[in-house]
């Protein structure tokens, strides 16, 4: 059976994909190692076309530098941590002043 018309046809998207190639290279790692055969044929099947069917990737924001500053401000107060589990708790504001 080849190989790569296995993979073809299978119609699953690129992080299986990529797991069934590296099953395909161990199974011929161990037919050489054991003499079952003479060729890695693994090596010629090719996932290029599958890279970009990820439909499970998630696309993540960076932080504006304006965020950052932000965050880099509030972790110096000692009482934030406190306030962010206050809110939180529910518990109200006054509590803190």
């Amino acid at each position: 059976m080849d190989l790569q018309f296995s993979v073809d046809a299978c119609g699953k998207n690129y992080p299986t994909l990529k797991k069934l190639k590296g099953l395909f290279n161990q199974l011929y790692a161990y037919a050489i190692k054991n003499d079952i055969c003479n060729k890695d044929y693994s090596e010629f099947v090719d996932l290029n076309r599958y890279k970009d069917k990820h439909p499970n990737k998630c696309d993540r924001n960076k932080f504006t530098k304006d965020q950052i500053a932000r965050l880099w401000k509030l972790a110096e107060d000692p009482y934030y941590p406190d306030r962010v589990d206050a809110d939180r708790a529910s518990v109200r504001t006054p509590y803190f002043l």
